[in-house]
């Protein structure tokens, strides 16, 4: 299973980071200056207050999406960014993918919905804080991702929790 963060920020990158620690094939679709902290830092830098620390690197760091496909796409970007984005999400995901939409806010969802009609499309929350301070994204707060139920995600909530709670 190929899967990406679509806008990997803070929380984006600290949910690569946990998904890359698991063992799975994460690509990271950043900003240059994001990627280019993580390739200077030896890759993401995660920590959390219950004393996770680990350092990882995804398998690929993508500034532009070409012809990948993947078969989960988290995507992890502000709410008003969602139109502007919508072609690349159809570029980067095939019939079969699962888009997962992490964003906080109400009705974002909504104004894009029809358009990817052909797409299974869910949400996910974050209901925690991350702290950026270059490459290293450290969870100030309690709480665990939360993501719908579906067959591409059956596993992941339990590998993201065992991922933290395996500290260095």
């Amino acid at each position: 299973m190929r899967i990406a963060v679509f806008g990997a920020g803070s929380t984006g990158c600290y949910l690569g980071a946990l998904l890359s620690a698991a063992q799975l094939d994460v690509s990271l679709i950043c900003r240059a200056r994001i990627k280019d902290a993580i390739i200077a830092n030896g890759g993401i830098h995660i920590s959390d207050y219950q004393g996770l620390d680990k350092t990882v690197m995804p398998d690929e760091l993508i500034t532009e999406p070409g012809e990948q496909l993947f078969d989960v796409v988290f995507v992890t970007l502000k709410c008003h960014q969602l139109p502007q984005a919508l072609p690349q999400l159809l570029a980067i995901t095939h019939k079969s993918s699962e888009l997962v939409f992490m964003q906080n806010g109400l009705g974002s969802f909504e104004a894009i919905q029809d358009r990817l009609a052909e797409r299974t499309c869910v949400f996910g929350i974050t209901p925690f804080n991350v702290l950026q301070q270059g490459a290293h994204f450290h969870k100030g707060t309690e709480g665990e991702f939360v993501f719908a139920k579906t067959p591409g995600m059956e596993h992941i909530p339990r590998l993201c929790v065992s991922t933290a709670l395996t500290a260095n």
